[in-house]
């Protein structure tokens, strides 16, 4: 069942941002029990909320959509109706008026290669989460449309001496505009994971991305087969200049170290 928004009171523009997945979620008053005017869905979304309050930490929102198996925008829809309720407290990553984000959201793109979901796995704190919806996406080869599950996978980590969470979460490559933009929306920056044998598909992804303003940093992922020069691939992408590009296996520890250093260089420099 998808939560009904319930009215609320009437809050200011910074209290009425929109809630994103990396986006993490405390009630105020743990102690007390969902009201019993609440969908079940909502009232489940709000009982996990309280559980996490009172016995570990916040959940983020991607965290509550895997633990209920709720599509990403249902959990949105509930986190936004508790919020209107003054049920729960909805931590954003704000970096207006001289402050500075704690919660940074990072989108990864590896079209045809599993890159991506590794690189997830390899810099996540916790067990990564996928949340599998199904999506409406027009055919490609004749008229029409059809249903596809999409996966997205959602990580996140607290590199040391760096003062921010970063919150990881896979762009999929197929679901439609719609999708990518929704999946996009509130990112910092974006990784690609680049297959020597896939670059003309990364290639689409990374102008998406620039049509988003998204600033990119793009790791590829040699093979024995397929050793391109980066100055090479970086032309094949048609990569800005300054883009990062960082040579990078998601099993390799100082592979990983360095993309994390350029990864939060590259969104430093954005956000001066």
């Amino acid at each position: 069942m998808v939560p009904r928004l319930a009215p609320g009171p009437e809050r200011s523009r910074a209290e009425r941002v929109q809630v994103l997945e990396h986006h993490l979620v405390r009630a105020v008053a743990p102690q007390t029990p969902a009201p019993a005017h609440l969908s079940p869905t909502t009232g489940g979304v709000y009982e996990l909320c309280r559980d996490t309050t009172l016995t570990s930490r916040p959940v983020t929102v991607m965290e509550i959509a895997h633990r209920r198996q709720l599509p990403r925008g249902v959990a949105k829809l509930a986190v936004t109706e508790l919020r209107e309720e003054n049920l729960v407290v909805v931590e954003e990553d704000r970096t207006s008026e001289g402050r500075t984000a704690t919660h940074v959201k990072v989108v990864v793109a590896s079209p045809g290669v599993p890159q991506g979901e590794e690189l997830v796995d390899a810099f996540s704190d916790i067990e990564p989460v996928r949340v599998v919806e199904t999506m409406l996406v027009e055919r490609d080869t004749e008229p029409g449309s059809e249903q596809v599950e999409v996966a997205v996978v959602y990580g996140r980590c607290t590199p040391p001496g760096v003062g921010m969470d970063l919150h990881l979460i896979t762009l999929p490559t197929h679901g439609g505009q719609l999708l990518r933009r929704d999946v996009t929306r509130g990112a910092a920056g974006a990784i690609v994971c680049v297959g020597p044998d896939r670059v003309d598909e990364a290639a689409d992804i990374v102008a998406w991305l620039d049509t988003q303003q998204v600033p990119l940093l793009v790791t590829v992922h040699a093979t024995p087969e397929h050793d391109a020069p980066l100055t090479l691939m970086r032309q094949r992408l048609g990569l800005d200049p300054t883009t990062p590009m960082v040579p990078c296996k998601a099993t390799d520890d100082p592979s990983m170290l360095t993309l994390l250093q350029h990864l939060l260089a590259a969104f430093t420099r954005k956000r001066h």
